[in-house]
């Protein structure tokens, strides 16, 4: 009697430990789910209307098309990283240590998603004036 006591009492507190699990790994899963259908698009979207708006786009129109044309390729981004970052933090990172590392990261991918942009951008300008463009910066040909 004992021994079934015992057996039904570890029984018992398996199933508590997989309960607690399964709902603390819901949880994460449901957290997950809502980063990528809900805030991850929205941030984008913030994202690529600033820089449109940095790079000088005025009217609502040119932000449109802006943010049109480079949310995939930030999503895409943000769907392969943002795991891998996470997984990286969690396994090798103190917690204190999060946000700096978010915080290089992100600005990593920034840096990653405005040269890719630019040259993109750069890219369409040469063919639409016929192969040739100076950078507006440059001033080697400029003449007074």
């Amino acid at each position: 009697m004992a021994v079934q006591q015992q057996k039904l009492t570890q029984g018992q507190d398996l199933a508590n430990l997989d309960l607690k699990l399964g709902g603390k790994y819901r949880a994460w899963a449901i957290g997950k789910l809502l980063t990528v259908t809900q805030v991850s698009p929205i941030q984008n979207t913030v994202y690529l209307a600033s820089m449109a708006i940095i790079a000088g786009a005025r009217t609502f129109h040119q932000i449109r098309a802006t943010v049109r044309a480079g949310f995939m390729p930030v999503m895409k981004v943000s769907w392969i990283t943002s795991p891998i970052a996470l997984a990286f933090a969690q396994k090798f990172l103190p917690e204190y240590m999060w946000v700096p590392f978010f915080n290089f990261v992100a600005f990593i991918i920034g840096t990653y998603i405005n040269t890719h942009t630019k040259k993109k951008r750069l890219a369409a300008l040469r063919k639409k004036v016929g192969g040739r463009y100076d950078s507006p910066s440059s001033s080697s040909d400029r003449r007074y």
